[in-house]
């Protein structure tokens, strides 16, 4: 199995077994202290991302890069150009950690809409878990170091590790008559075990030299004109991304965002499988545009567009069919009914932004950042004054949509602009392409939906025969619309693994 497959597996596993686990904690959690924890929760979580991505400064994208580029070539810079990272990393923590403490009583009051918690008591709470999600700033930075090294087996076995603990610690406590505080306080310890792993993990991988904050000034000289591109890229991204979920926050009950936050928390895990795809590939873009191979570079661009187009939408559907039996389970009858068109917007925006992912990428590895940048920061005047309107007008569907209507943004920006840049092409073949994958996606999952519900009624057997019909003719047709680069790379493939199937089943 190659390197971008195992990579890819790694993560679909991962990443799957944690969605897992956090929907039968959501499930206790919401059982025994009822919606307004959950909600507090998952902004908690929506506002660590928020206040890291600000800290972030461009770093991690950054350190993928050079990682990617330069670990087996020289050690000694990576050595200092990580121990820099950590002192910007570590002190950047400190700042958040404290910033969490003091605002916790002006952010209940003030932001928040509480229904049965006790304000005191919220408070209380936010201030340990808001101490605790800023971790996610350091844990950052060695994620983006192993991402680098390729070895994504480590961080996907440490992300189930810490997930195990911190669930089976939530079900724990709240089954043992536990309040919200106590729930706060597990998610520090978990946390910083987490974070400790990861740093023991890179010090395994590059040294333990490399985990001792340290500061080098011709690293800094080196990566700051990079990281300074990306960094509008992180806080200006970080805004869209997180908009839609402080919007719903601000303006409906903090019980209704915790279903919303729950929902698009669970959704967005999709994103990891993309990240595997193109962080595997993120290594031969970057040498092969230094080689100047623009024909090569174009014909990878292909295969990558076409696979991230034909893996994601069964992935994505299968969530869709999945989300009303779970937040059921999870939440109640309510809920589920809420749900239900948001996450069709959001699963169908989803798509659309794993799809101009790649274009994404490959810029950054051409060292074009910009093209991306000026996108979001037009997005703001666009499309934010827009979802400000849909979630006060539509509540959580109107947040969904909006995810959908900042991804055909960001595709009519950033597209054409990749195109004419790193390949002297149009973007017409791009958009006739991706566009046949949405709308075989769309014809095909979404009537298979449909027709489980009516003869079914959304029960889970007739779900999933409805969702492996529907894949089967799905990748029937896409197989045949893809590119003939990776239908060759595929040809090749099943020419390797069929003999080998035939001689297992014959030894049966």
């Amino acid at each position: 199995m190659s390197r971008l497959a195992r990579n890819i597996a790694y993560n679909f596993a991962g990443q799957g077994l944690v969605a897992l686990l956090g929907v039968i904690a959501v499930k206790f959690v919401f059982g025994s202290l009822g919606g307004d924890a959950v909600g507090l929760i998952y902004f908690t979580l929506s506002l660590n991302v928020v206040l890291c991505s600000v800290l972030d400064l461009g770093i991690s994208a950054t350190i993928l890069r050079e990682v990617s580029l330069h670990a087996a070539k020289d050690p000694p810079y990576i050595l200092n150009l990580v121990r820099t990272a950590s002192s910007i990393y570590w002190g950047g923590y400190l700042v958040l950690a404290l910033s969490a403490a003091a605002l916790a009583p002006l952010l209940i009051p003030n932001w928040i809409h509480l229904t049965t918690l006790n304000a005191d008591e919220a408070v209380e709470a936010l201030r340990w878990m808001g101490v605790a999600v800023v971790t996610a700033l350091p844990r950052a930075l060695y994620i983006a170091i192993i991402r680098g090294l390729e070895r994504m087996e480590v961080n996907n076995t440490l992300d189930v590790l810490a997930s195990v603990l911190l669930q089976g610690g939530l079900i724990w406590i709240v089954r043992r008559g536990g309040h919200l505080p106590q729930v706060a306080v597990w998610f520090l310890i978990c946390l910083g075990l987490w974070t400790a792993s990861y740093a023991l993990a890179c010090a395994r991988l590059l040294s333990w030299r490399a985990i001792v904050p340290g500061v080098s000034e011709a690293v800094v000289r080196r990566n700051a004109h990079f990281a300074g591109g990306m960094l509008s890229i992180t806080i200006l991204g970080m805004v869209h991304n997180q908009a839609d979920k402080l919007l719903v926050s601000k303006l409906l009950p903090i019980g209704v965002f915790g279903v919303y936050g729950f929902a698009a928390a669970s959704i967005a895990r999709v994103t990891a499988l993309t990240s595997a795809i193109v962080q595997a590939a993120f290594p031969s873009l970057a040498s092969g545009f230094e080689e100047g191979s623009r024909q090569g570079m174009e014909a990878q661009f292909g295969k990558l567009q076409d696979f991230v187009c034909i893996v994601i939408a069964p992935i994505l559907a299968g969530i869709f069919f999945a989300v009303r039996p779970v937040v059921l389970y999870a939440f109640d009858a309510p809920a589920a009914r809420l749900i239900l068109a948001p996450a069709g917007f959001l699963c169908l925006g989803y798509y659309v932004n794993a799809a101009w992912n790649i274009p994404y990428v490959v810029a950054v590895a051409k060292g074009l950042p910009g093209i991306a940048s000026r996108a979001y920061a037009l997005a703001l005047v666009v499309v934010l004054p827009a979802t400000f309107w849909l979630v006060k007008r539509f509540g959580p569907a109107g947040a969904g949509f909006s995810w959908i209507l900042y991804n055909l943004f960001a595709c009519a920006y950033i597209v054409p602009r990749v195109t004419a840049a790193c390949f002297g092409t149009t973007s017409g073949r791009w958009f006739r392409q991706v566009g046949r994958f949405v709308v075989l996606s769309c014809g095909v999952y979404l009537p298979a939906w449909l027709l489980a519900d009516r003869i079914g009624a959304s029960s889970i057997p007739a779900l999933a025969l409805a969702y492996a019909a529907a894949t089967v003719v799905f990748l029937c047709f896409a197989g045949w619309m893809s590119g003939p680069e990776l239908r060759a790379v595929a040809a090749r493939g099943l020419r390797r693994s069929l003999p080998g199937l035939w001689a297992a089943i014959r030894a049966s």
